[in-house]
């Protein structure tokens, strides 16, 4: 991403070619990695603040807020990931972002319909969801669709999405072209839905002749040797079949192995439903402290000096692992199924104690990222999973002041 950012044309649109132009804006300012840590610190704060003040707006007590600002900065995987250099910290604030927006349109209406600079927001968080990642693409369509289909009196949402689709469609077409973008295509984009394939044959399912042929390709042409695990694909990027004949031999192999084929999905899905990590499952970049000096392959030092440790390093990396280390901590800050789980129990007390049906906007966010997980993600890593808990902590809050549940929290609001 530093090399396309360096360079920008003629780049392999792999890693988004959209972040990689970020990066070079950042660059022109201060070519740092602080200044690319900075801008994320600004954009979390910018977020998380403006979640803080909305919950403020609706009833929550200080001391509440106060809590939940603690407990925010001082997750460490929240913390991490701010010092991290990834495409993925932009893409899941934009997401966390696009969730605070929805919740005040929907929630709040009456106030917020006239402000303009919440429609701009909602353009600027929009583009960053379908263009930080590949897979971001699932979950702008999901989120438009709800946000029209929810909020389509509001003639000034139809124009903001309107306006977001076109910003998209100017970056990929225009944009993209004259920089030279070389389109990734068909490349990876089997992995996540071919774990399960896989985990049907290697569970000694039944597959069509052709299906064994793309398993084959898959495997590199080494089925028997091939080390099938549900958390981690090892499988070939390029295979020679259509996005359509992949489909047909997905849904093939599922009639035939339904049983299989579900234990698969919900395997390879492990960190997102899982309160604690399943036997034999991978969850990686979880405390990752990693960084790019001495690797080989790129010429990362040529333009950021290594990194020079200090005493104080070894405290935070002792304190970072023992929030992996410690059970209970981990399934907290590590793990997405303890977060999900008190978002459905909020999400039943609203929609059948409540009959509060346009909450459910609000949850566009966290279906179009659990969708974009189920088709795309082959390789567990902890990134992937994040955004769920930062959107189901603020979905559990504004739902506490939204219905009322508890008095002592917040305060029930007419719109």
């Amino acid at each position: 991403m530093i090399e396309n950012a360096k360079h920008l044309y003629g780049m392999y649109d792999w890693h988004p070619a959209f972040y990689c132009m970020v990066l070079r804006v950042i660059q022109k300012v201060s070519d740092t990695t602080y200044a690319v840590i900075a801008v994320q610190y600004f954009f979390w704060a910018y977020v998380m603040n403006e979640l803080l003040f909305y919950l403020r707006k609706r009833g929550m007590r200080e001391n509440v807020l106060i809590g939940l600002a603690c407990f925010s900065g001082f997750n460490a995987a929240n913390l991490l990931h701010m010092n991290t250099i990834w495409k993925d910290i932009p893409y899941t604030l934009s997401l966390f972002w696009v969730f605070v927006i929805l919740a005040k349109l929907s929630l709040d209406f009456e106030e917020y319909r006239k402000k303009w600079y919440v429609y701009l927001e909602f353009i600027v968080a929009m583009t960053g969801v379908c263009l930080y990642r590949k897979n971001g693409t699932v979950t702008f369509v999901l989120i438009m669709i709800a946000a029209v289909l929810v909020l389509r009196k509001n003639f000034k949402v139809l124009i903001a999405a309107a306006a977001a689709v076109t910003a998209v469609l100017v970056i990929k077409g225009p944009v993209y072209d004259y920089f030279r973008v070389v389109d990734s295509g068909q490349n990876g984009i089997y992995i996540g839905l071919g774990q399960d394939i896989l985990g049907a044959y290697y569970a000694g399912g039944e597959v069509s002749e052709d299906t064994l042929a793309m398993i084959t390709e898959m495997t590199g042409g080494n089925n028997d040797g091939y080390s099938y695990t549900p958390t981690w694909s090892y499988a070939a990027y390029k295979i020679d079949v259509t996005p359509m004949e992949f489909i047909r031999r997905y849904l093939d192999t599922f009639l035939k192995n339904p049983v299989l084929m579900a234990r698969a999905v919900i395997d390879r899905e492990d960190a997102l439903w899982d309160i604690f990590i399943g036997e034999d499952s991978w969850l990686y970049c979880c405390n990752y402290i990693g960084t790019e000096d001495e690797d080989t392959r790129y010429s990362w030092n040529e333009y950021y000096p290594e990194r020079h440790y200090v005493s104080l390093y070894t405290d935070m990396a002792a304190a970072t692992d023992y929030t992996v280390s410690t059970q209970w901590i981990d399934a907290i800050e590590w793990r997405c199924g303890l977060f999900i789980l008190l978002g459905l129990t909020v999400l039943l007390f609203a929609g059948f104690k409540r009959g509060q049906g346009k909450y459910l906007v609000m949850l566009a966010p966290m279906a179009g990222q659990i969708m974009s997980l189920l088709l795309s993600t082959g390789w567990s890593d902890f990134r992937y999973f994040w955004p769920m808990n930062l959107l189901n902590m603020a979905w559990i809050m504004i739902m506490l002041t939204a219905t009322g549940a508890d008095k002592g929290v917040g305060e029930e609001q007419s719109t």
